[in-house]
């Protein structure tokens, strides 16, 4: 939709507020003084923000946005100080050229640190030992270790502090999204031709933006934005982005499975309340064909647990749409870490599961022709 909602546009942006905090000298002595000179100097935000190939739109928003003086002065300057000091942040912007280009590969990322923590709060033992230099996580591990002391008595204390600050700071990302796509996206945008077409009755959506709604104008039957919904209203604390992992925690012995039970999208899920409406779309119904369209999903792991449930429907037919060969590839990997290859083969082979080109408008309309000789209740994801 040409909307610059990807992970690495919204790295990028927080970047060239980090950029711009280090070209000012009187930033380390006095941060509070960085929203006022910001303000001063709108064309030096304007063109580290355009060198980095942001659309014009994006900063002409934000400096719009921070001229306006008034009582949320103080949540602009900790909107600015989060871009330049999260914990998170300053982790991607040291290791970006390592990290890959997709929301997962960053949830990944948090994942392999919270592997690590635990790893270190049960083996406080090895850390002064070759063998940690074989552990998967080395890099997490010695950035974890930094903060601690083996032989000290509060030892555990201060992984439970470490766990917290990283939370904590996963919770100030999420709320800098939040801002960054109810605020600053660019306002040059087209649909897609094929959603354009496709027969749908019911929107679940991964997403934070409501683009669906408002570049299609749909009356649907239901729309679940399962990771919630961007507002820019709400108070801060009541933000409901769901942003944290979905693969099992390594390293974790059974009692301290929950420790590290906050950075999970399931339970993120729950405390947020963003609920389960989309099951109520898939009660089995011998008489009725349901047919889930999936459309801009990467199908990792994350989100396993809820792609699962869509295969769980008796008379299903599930098309997902790719961009390219690398693109399906990815998918079918992930696929297949979700059903293991023996199902995946089974719900393939029973074109249970049908992989259409994203730009192949061709194959949509026979599908759709296909569809309109059934009675179909249609769930796109």
């Amino acid at each position: 939709h040409n909307l610059n909602t990807s992970y690495k546009d919204f790295v990028k942006f927080c970047m060239c507020i980090k950029t711009y905090s280090n070209n000012y000298k009187n930033y380390g002595k006095n941060p509070g003084n960085l929203l006022e000179h910001m303000r001063s100097n709108p064309n030096m935000v304007k063109k580290i923000m355009e060198s980095a190939n942001l659309p014009k739109s994006i900063p002409l928003k934000f400096n719009n946005y921070l001229k306006k003086k008034g009582i949320n002065d103080q949540k602009k300057l900790d909107f600015l100080l989060q871009c330049c000091n999260n914990f998170w942040l300053n982790y991607i912007y040291e290791n970006e050229s390592k990290l890959g280009k997709r929301w997962c590969d960053l949830e990944y990322q948090i994942g392999k640190f919270i592997d690590a923590l635990s790893f270190v709060a049960n083996n406080p033992e090895k850390l002064k030992t070759n063998e940690v230099y074989y552990n998967r996580n080395i890099d997490e591990i010695e950035k974890i270790y930094e903060k601690l002391e083996t032989n000290d008595e509060q030892f555990h204390k201060k992984i439970i502090k470490v766990r917290d600050e990283m939370f904590d700071a996963l919770n100030d990302l999420t709320w800098v999204l939040e801002n960054y796509l109810g605020r600053f996206l660019n306002t040059v945008t087209k649909t897609n031709p094929i959603i354009e077409i496709l027969p749908i009755n019911y929107l679940l959506s991964f997403n934070y933006t409501d683009t669906y709604e408002k570049m299609y104008g749909r009356n649907l039957k239901g729309i679940h934005y399962i990771h919630g919904k961007v507002n820019i209203d709400r108070k801060r604390e009541e933000n409901n982005l769901v942003f944290g992992i979905g693969q099992e925690i390594k390293n974790s012995i059974e009692e301290d499975e929950l420790d590290y039970v906050m950075f999970q999208k399931y339970y993120q899920r729950i405390i947020k309340k963003t609920g389960n409406t989309y099951k109520k779309w898939l009660i089995n119904d011998t008489d009725n064909h349901v047919n889930v369209f999936i459309f801009g999903h990467s199908l990792d792991t994350p989100d396993g647990d809820v792609i699962k449930e869509f295969l769980k429907v008796d008379n299903l037919k599930v098309y997902i749409f790719y961009y390219d060969q690398d693109a399906l590839n990815n998918i079918v990997i992930n696929l297949i870490n979700i059903f293991k290859k023996d199902i995946l083969i089974d719900l393939t082979n029973s074109s249970t599961i049908n992989f259409v080109k994203s730009n192949d408008i061709d194959s949509v309309k026979k599908i759709i022709n296909y569809l309109n000789k059934q009675e179909i209740t249609e769930v796109t994801i």
